[in-house]
């Protein structure tokens, strides 16, 4: 690093005025005679100086007396209210304060190489996904990938997309992305889940395993907040018009945990993702629908531009979890 230090013989011009410096060698000045000027010169006044540097008074004095000597000039005029910079003071000022932001500026480098960041990846997912997905996937990660930090963060469908766009999550693990969001990020298909319909405990049906979705019609029908859960209350409508009725939606909730407090209240029933089932619900039932209706769709979501290796190999990962998944219900319907 090239450093512009006061050279000898050199005119400087200051306010109207020609200072030259002297031709003395430079070779004890350190980098503290410099911060001990600088502040010298923001406080003019050495007990305010030494005061913020935190050293005795005369200590600052003889720092500044060993500059002086040093270059061949006062930079100082001693006065009974405190210091006035001469000429040469002015002129030196912004150069030691650039020597010592560049001094700074070096040494943040080589920090870095030092004590390098972690690498970190930021997950969003909906609940439903956590046990199905995340764990084992994460699990896998963890041992090819130790010493990469992996930040979870749980998130609403409707969350997770602006999230993503404004890079406070790098991935995004969502339930039926609507087609626009193709159109922005690269997304990967996970799993295709099919719906469960959700009673309270106290409900006729509780005690079955299996319902027709046309049993369901005379029901109240409990949907979701179309800014949390888009699209999920056309799925319920498109579910329930493919068995011949219109579901009368009168309440709507914010989350999956709401929801299934609605229905264990007996509010009403809703249609949800069978893997939601992993949630707790006491007094919910979940129950087989037959036949299946459409299945929902879990995906992957990131950016298109990002493609780092740690989080490449994180949605890897998933996918890989997918594949294991649909491996054993083929084996289990064997």
């Amino acid at each position: 690093m090239s450093v512009a230090w006061p050279q000898r013989g050199r005119s400087y011009f200051v306010v109207g005025k020609s200072i030259t410096l002297g031709y003395r060698s430079l070779t004890g000045m350190e980098l503290r005679h410099l911060r001990y000027f600088v502040t010298a010169a923001e406080e003019l006044n050495i007990s305010r100086a030494s005061s913020r540097l935190r050293i005795s008074q005369p200590a600052v004095s003889r720092q500044i007396h060993d500059l002086e000597d040093e270059l061949g000039v006062e930079l100082f005029v001693r006065e009974s209210g405190g210091l006035r910079l001469t000429p040469a003071g002015e002129a030196f000022l912004p150069q030691a304060r650039d020597i010592l932001r560049r001094s700074r500026e070096a040494v943040d480098r080589l920090q870095a190489f030092r004590n390098p960041a972690p690498v970190k990846i930021v997950v969003g997912y909906i609940a439903p996904m956590l046990s199905v997905v995340v764990t084992p996937a994460l699990r896998a990660y963890g041992e090819t990938h130790p010493d990469v930090i992996v930040d979870l963060i749980e998130l609403s469908p409707g969350d997770q997309i602006p999230a993503l766009r404004d890079a406070k999550i790098d991935i995004a693990l969502v339930g039926q992305p609507c087609p626009e969001v193709a159109k922005e990020f690269h997304v990967t298909e996970l799993n295709r889940t099919p719906l469960a319909a959700v009673v309270s405990d106290h409900h006729q049906y509780a005690l079955r395993k299996k319902v027709k979705l046309t049993e369901l019609e005379e029901e109240k029908f409990i949907g979701f907040c179309e800014q949390t859960f888009p699209g999920r209350n056309e799925a319920i409508r498109q579910a329930c018009e493919g068995a011949g009725f219109a579901p009368c939606i009168e309440q709507q909730a914010h989350n999956l945990a709401a929801a299934i407090a609605l229905v264990s209240s007996g509010k009403g029933v809703t249609l949800m993702p069978d893997d939601a089932d992993h949630l707790p619900h006491p007094h919910a039932v979940f129950l087989t629908l037959q036949p299946s209706v459409p299945a929902e769709v879990s995906a992957l979501v990131r950016r298109k531009d990002d493609c780092r290796p740690e989080l490449l190999a994180f949605a890897e990962a998933c996918v890989n979890v997918r594949l294991t998944r649909a491996a054993s219900r083929q084996l289990a319907a064997a």
